[in-house]
């Protein structure tokens, strides 16, 4: 069976320093399993590990996409797939690091996830049919002009379940709440620093000249803040604490996700002589046939 290391944790919490770290002592190679960082020159919001930070350990499924690109659960199920099979031929370990729930779990439970994305005109008119068919009650809930909703329920719907062949390794990771969300606040004014805004204003610009409602990076939290101050209507100050509460509000809903739909308990981080008891147990476990 296929051995794969997954370090997931909120977002801030330590996973690309640790999963660098043992990527150096066990050979592995890492695929990014984030939803945003698949899209190309926007390294400060979507937090996409540099070069230097990456320490000669090779990264997959980072800045590749275009902004107007749309990005399931579908295509990381698939294009993971063949970076493991691409990774395990030359004899390393997969390892995949990330914060996005379903995609994580797609994969590695081996969900069949199915990519219905309604784009034409026509398949916008049949999309609530198609909803009420696959899920009723949902259906009764959701207005037929609601585009958005129906199409991320239809994009995102998990179908059956299939055996993956891994043998995992869960390395879930976690802070105290409120050491973690004063790291999020620091991390929040380092991207500043580093040139968040000039990104998120490229966005702006862009969305106002190709509006569409794919979910895409437009939706990002970290950028879409911004484009209120860019019309004029909040403050950059209020701007720069909506990207900070919204952020620690998503790294909430990531710890809760993680625990819950994948009955994951959490190594506190900051807990004395906690990395070396992942490390040794993952010593042990690679050892295992």
């Amino acid at each position: 069976m296929k051995k794969i290391i997954v370090v997931v944790g909120p977002t801030a919490v330590g996973k690309t320093a640790l999963s660098i770290e043992i990527a150096q002592l066990f050979l592995g190679e890492i695929i990014s399993g984030d939803s945003m960082q698949v899209y190309e020159n926007l390294p400060i919001g979507t937090n996409q590990v540099s070069l230097d930070e990456q320490q000669g350990v090779p990264h997959h499924l980072l800045n590749f996409l275009p902004w107007d690109q749309n990005y399931s659960a579908f295509d990381f199920q698939k294009a993971a797939n063949e970076k493991i099979k691409e990774i395990e031929e030359r004899g390393h370990l997969p390892m995949i690091v990330g914060g996005t729930g379903l995609y994580v779990q797609a994969l590695l439970e081996g969900f069949s996830v199915t990519d219905q994305l309604a784009t034409s005109t026509s398949q916008q008119e049949n999309a609530w049919d198609k909803l009420q068919k696959k899920d009723p009650q949902l259906a009764a809930t959701t207005h037929p002009n609601n585009q958005r909703r129906i199409t991320r329920a239809l994009d995102r719907k998990i179908t059956t379940r299939a055996d993956p062949g891994f043998d995992i390794f869960f390395i879930p990771l976690t802070l105290p709440r409120p050491t973690l969300y004063e790291r999020i606040n620091q991390r929040v004014d380092e991207m500043m620093t580093e040139g968040l805004l000039q990104e998120a204003e490229k966005l702006y610009h862009f969305q106002k000249e190709n509006f569409q409602e794919k979910r895409t990076v437009l939706q990002a939290i970290g950028y879409k803040e911004f484009f209120p101050y860019f019309a004029g209507e909040i403050s950059l100050t209020e701007a720069i604490e909506l990207v900070k509460r919204n952020s620690r509000r998503y790294a909430k809903r990531q710890i809760t996700w993680f625990k819950n739909r994948m009955d994951l308990t959490f190594y506190q981080l900051d807990e004395p002589g906690v990395k070396e008891e992942i490390l040794n147990q993952l010593s042990q476990w690679l050892k295992q046939e």
